[in-house]
């Protein structure tokens, strides 16, 4: 099973690269891989009392990750000779967000995080888990999380460098404190893009030496950081570098990483699915109270809350969930396969879409190619974090940067039709 894995992570690796395009489909294939390493070791594990577990790969985890990534591989093979069309993307999306729109609301942004901090000066040095409970709330964190991606994509991409720069120093900000989510986002939303813009030609080649040093750099910090983060937070700059040099901090990154704890939840799943109580009827109740702001059980709980109590009691953090695993118990080999045909599906639209878009008007004001923002963003957040997360809990962030993106173009609208009716007023006086 550990040579089969290798053998399709190079098959993955050779269409990727051989497709020359980066899409969500590639996103999806690369986070595949990134949390599936310890189908190549042939070990999961997880922390407890600050001590690893090891245990050996089930082969059901195996069948059916295996199952997951050549659906996958093949609908993206579909998708690239009989839908993909080779179009660069256009940015008029950004360019068509007023310049007062984008410095306003940054401004806003900065000086709201600002208040923040010196409403409590503990989360400036603070700990993450303590930051993210205790800025405002758990939600609001999460939420202005994604806002500050937002604002550091449009302002970086209109030329709005002053603005940047303001959202950029939030950005390091929750680098320092060892929340990578923001950076991580940013950098692959602009590689994107990058990379989507200068693909004109099929046969060009995207995947040059800068950009494959970029990739690793970013694969580097991904994994690295979260172990040198205290040193970091401490200002002990010095230890950090030593152990970069001198440490094992490279194969602790890897045996102590997320996907290690993702693949272990799919692992005990599969030998101990008879205990689990989770079925269609959590599942859509959950999914109903996503969307809407009711529930039919009273109290709602992800599917964490599921296996964790019964599997992992002792753990007393939080573990990350693993999308397969929940549609496993859900239906077995046949929801694994639903969702794997929905997930690609999903993919391949939002590939479709952000490089054609529908344009639509109201009052002579051009909405689609901002609604593309949402594309933009939440395919890229969904391709990127699906592998942590349940279904539902998905949904709900798409929901967020829905409700973002379209107060932006709200506000924006009113900002345009101020600035209109005030020239206009202005050009007709006497």
């Amino acid at each position: 099973m550990i040579f089969l894995s290798w053998l399709i992570c190079l098959l993955s690796a050779y269409l990727l690269l051989k497709r020359n395009v980066f899409d969500f489909f590639s996103l999806s294939v690369v986070m595949f891989w990134v949390y599936s390493i310890p189908l190549l070791i042939g070990e999961c594990g997880y922390a407890i009392h600050g001590q690893w577990i090891y245990e050996n790969v089930n082969n059901i985890v195996y069948l059916y990750y295996f199952v997951f990534i050549l659906i996958i591989l093949l609908m993206m093979i579909y998708y690239d000779f009989f839908i993909r069309k080779n179009r660069c993307l256009d940015l008029n999306f950004f360019n068509g967000i007023a310049s007062i729109t984008t410095s306003f609301l940054s401004i806003l942004v900065f000086v709201t995080f600002i208040a923040i901090l010196a409403n409590n000066n503990e989360l400036i040095l603070g700990d993450k888990m303590y930051i993210a409970e205790n800025f405002i709330s758990a939600r609001v964190y999460i939420l202005f999380e994604f806002i500050v991606v937002f604002f550091a994509v449009i302002s970086f991409n209109n030329k709005k460098y002053i603005s940047f720069l303001m959202i950029f120093v939030i950005i390091l900000w929750f680098s320092f404190i060892g929340d990578r989510t923001p950076l991580v986002f940013f950098i692959i939303i602009e590689l994107i893009i990058m990379l989507n813009r200068t693909n004109e030609i099929l046969s060009k080649k995207i995947f040059t030496r800068k950009v494959m040093i970029g990739l690793f750099i970013l694969f580097m910090y991904a994994f690295v950081y979260k172990q040198i983060s205290a040193m970091i937070q401490a200002l002990a700059i010095s230890n950090a570098w030593d152990s970069l040099l001198h440490g094992n901090v490279f194969l602790k990154s890897i045996m102590n990483y997320e996907g290690m704890v993702t693949v272990q939840v799919f692992n005990s799943i599969a030998s101990h699915s008879h205990q689990i109580h989770y079925n269609f009827i959590n599942f859509f109740d959950n999914f109903i109270s996503v969307i809407l702001p009711i529930n039919l059980q009273g109290n709602v709980e992800g599917f964490n809350s599921f296996f964790q109590p019964i599997l992992f009691p002792d753990v007393g953090y939080g573990m990350a969930n693993n999308i397969i695993a929940q549609f496993y118990i859900l239906g077995g080999g046949g929801g694994v396969i639903l969702f794997s045909f929905l997930f690609s599906c999903s993919v391949m639209v939002a590939s479709y879409l952000l490089l054609s878009g529908v344009r639509v008007k109201i009052d002579g004001y051009l909405i689609p190619e901002k609604l593309r923002l949402v594309i933009l963003f939440g395919a890229t957040i969904f391709s990127y974090y699906y592998f942590r997360n349940d279904f539902n809990y998905l949904i709900n962030i798409e929901k967020r940067i829905l409700f973002i993106v379209i107060a932006i173009i709200l506000f924006d609208y009113f900002v345009r039709v101020y600035c209109y009716e005030k020239n206009s007023s202005f050009n007709n006086k006497p």
